[in-house]
């Protein structure tokens, strides 16, 4: 009897599934995509940014929907979210267009799974290429090279500059988590406790003491949350603004590339080929999939590289010994 009443209430059950509009739809997936808060907010920051906050230049997905008239997810077709996506601000080929690329796939495949969707409108898109941004860690005569052309190129705010690229050197920060650190997260040890926004996982890193020393000592105006913000204005914006700042270091040290994800690279690389193991630096960096680190950095590794000649050269030397053996033996049978 109960599987008779499940069986006749099951039609009426994903009417009402379907009927369900975008914003509360948005709202179920953010709380089961919080790992611990199980409220919208504890979503990781890219789900929560493509989905439902947004900003002036690049639209969420629900201010998307809202502009176009779109109520229910059933409203939206394959040429609508390819359309969307093509409309997308994010670098052709660039990762930031994989990650969020991933992120309306997986909310739109969740949907099909739980009855919000009959088809998944996501399915008849094309594969996106993505073409893989290159590890370029700082050698350690272009880190000095920029510090010592700090004053020059950053005049009045040399100081903010040095401490935040001293920052992102020893701590493997991003740009964005860097300028959005606060105060409060640097403990009485040195160790820094913040947690990453691109996928909000947690990160522990002790700093040097001269880093924190600097960080403590300088001077935010008349903040005093943060180091490197006002708390007010735009995170991004106030990051974008810290990113031209160090491009003109770049400028005037004469180096190329010159984005600020070089300092992160290096203190990866400069871990690595001091000893320290993969999956550490994995926490360190807060990546959420040991598989990104591996990725990433794993070919920089100096003592893995030797292990892999070491082993190389073991092999030839056994090889040609058996060779030997078997052209001295051909040529004893045959004399």
């Amino acid at each position: 009897m109960r599987t008779a009443n499940k069986i006749q209430q099951t039609p009426a059950r994903i009417k009402k599934n379907r009927d369900l509009n975008i914003v509360h739809a948005v709202e179920m997936y953010l709380v089961k995509r919080s790992k611990k808060a199980k409220h919208a907010d504890g979503a990781p920051y890219p789900d929560r940014w493509l989905l439902r906050d947004g900003s002036k230049r690049q639209p969420s997905l629900l201010q998307w929907a809202a502009e176009n008239g779109f109520e229910k997810l059933e409203d939206i077709t394959s040429i609508d979210v390819e359309q969307w996506r093509n409309s997308w601000v994010f670098r052709e080929g660039s990762y930031s267009l994989k990650i969020n690329n991933h992120v309306i796939k997986a909310f739109f495949t969740w949907a099909v799974r739980f009855d919000l969707l009959e088809k998944n409108p996501f399915d008849k898109l094309d594969k996106l290429k993505i073409v893989p941004v290159p590890t370029l860690p700082l050698t350690t005569e272009e880190y000095a090279k920029m510090l010592a052309r700090v004053p020059e190129a950053c005049g009045r705010h040399a100081d903010t500059v040095t401490t935040l690229i001293w920052l992102m050197r020893w701590s493997g920060l991003s740009i964005l988590d860097a300028c959005s650190l606060r105060r409060d997260r640097l403990d009485a040890q040195n160790r820094l406790q913040t947690h990453r926004q691109k996928t909000g996982e947690f990160v522990h890193v002790k700093l040097p003491n001269f880093v924190a020393d600097a960080l403590r000592a300088h001077k935010n105006g008349l903040e005093t949350r943060y180091f490197f913000w006002d708390g007010r204005t735009d995170q991004k914006a106030n990051s974008r603004v810290k990113a031209t700042w160090i491009r003109k270091v770049y400028d005037k040290a004469g180096i190329t590339p010159r984005g600020c994800h070089r300092f992160r690279d290096t203190f990866a690389v400069e871990f690595l080929n001091s000893g320290g193991t993969i999956e550490n630096l994995a926490m360190l960096m807060g990546h959420s999939k040991i598989a990104t680190t591996q990725e990433h950095y794993m070919p920089w590794v100096k003592s893995r590289q030797k292990v892999l000649d070491d082993a190389v050269d073991q092999s030839i030397a056994v090889q040609l010994a058996s060779q030997r053996y078997a052209i001295t033996t051909i040529s004893t049978a045959v004399n």
